[in-house]
């Protein structure tokens, strides 16, 4: 047997019940969008692949490249040396550096739906939506060959570089690339 709930208890039930209605109704007048809503623009930039030596054309996200440091950082190359890159081939992964923000204190937020409150951890300081990166990480060395203690050297000082970045609760990590293993 549960214990029986006060009037204010139930009031505020009727109240988010009733907004939750409104804003149901509202949104089923309007038209339906199309998409997440998140715009996130990518740019065309060079991979040298770990198992191959080949310089890859790959689309990667712009907002990751910008977080972790820039192309230079992420040893991708750009400009006039994409133009003797090939296209990568379907099912390919390229190694990449990726970011989740946490914070140890949770905002509260209000949901647009049904105007309840919530804890939100992984939001931003500035309430922004943002909290996950990705970018391409390539062992282009200098010369533009590869090098694998290039590759490691790189990830190693993105991670302290953005350690402080992600928060108390964030988390950097590395996937490696994952190469094709085809034959026809």
């Amino acid at each position: 047997m549960g214990r029986l709930k006060t009037v204010a208890q139930l009031q505020r039930q009727l109240q988010y019940a009733e907004a939750r209605k409104e804003a149901l109704e509202a949104r089923q007048r309007e038209e339906p969008k199309l998409g997440t809503g998140q715009r996130n623009p990518r740019s065309t930039v060079g991979y040298v692949s770990v198992y191959t030596g080949q310089l890859l054309l790959i689309q990667a996200p712009t907002a990751g490249i910008e977080f972790f440091g820039g192309e230079a950082a992420l040893g991708l190359a750009h400009g006039a040396e994409l133009a003797e890159g090939s296209q990568m081939p379907r099912g390919f992964h390229y190694a990449r550096v990726k970011a989740t923000m946490g914070r140890a204190e949770g905002v509260q937020k209000r949901s647009e739906l049904s105007k309840r409150p919530y804890l939100a951890y992984g939001v931003d300081a500035k309430g922004g939506a943002r909290n996950s990166y990705s970018a391409p990480v390539s062992g282009r060395g200098s010369q533009g060959e590869v090098d694998i203690s290039q590759l490691m050297d790189r990830v190693d000082a993105i991670f302290q570089a953005k350690a402080g970045a992600v928060g108390a609760y964030g988390r950097l990590w590395f996937e490696g690339e994952k190469p094709l293993y085809t034959r026809s």
